[in-house]
């Protein structure tokens, strides 16, 4: 991972309560603190491609079912356990559990449809 000059980034904060996201705001004090530890604490910095919006609407799959077709093209069903973005794809990578307890980890491209 090449470095990023992290001084001038803008540190946006979001809370998700219930499945909900909400922006948060802050006193000027408070803020530049907590900007200044997520700064000086960032150990990777994983480029997503993805606007602040595009990410929310991602991140609402969780908990959402898919379907995905296997090699063998048999249709199999999970549910959205989690979103991680691939630094090398430069793209999400859902990982799901199928109801037989199987995990699965595929792109958007893998996924046939969200129900």
């Amino acid at each position: 991972m090449s470095k990023i000059d992290l001084e001038n980034a803008t540190v946006n904060i979001l809370l998700e309560v219930n499945g909900q996201v909400y922006m948060v705001t802050m006193d000027k004090d408070k803020y530049d603190a907590v900007s200044i530890l997520t700064k000086v604490s960032a150990k990777n910095i994983i480029p997503t491609g993805k606007s602040q919006k595009e990410l929310i609407e991602i991140k609402k799959h969780i908990g959402r079912g898919f379907e995905y077709y296997t090699s063998d093209g048999i249709k199999r069903v999970a549910t959205c356990k989690r979103i991680d973005f691939h630094e090398d794809l430069k793209r999400p990578i859902f990982t799901g559990i199928s109801p037989f307890g199987n995990i699965v980890r595929l792109t958007t491209d893998e996924i046939y449809r969200f129900i």
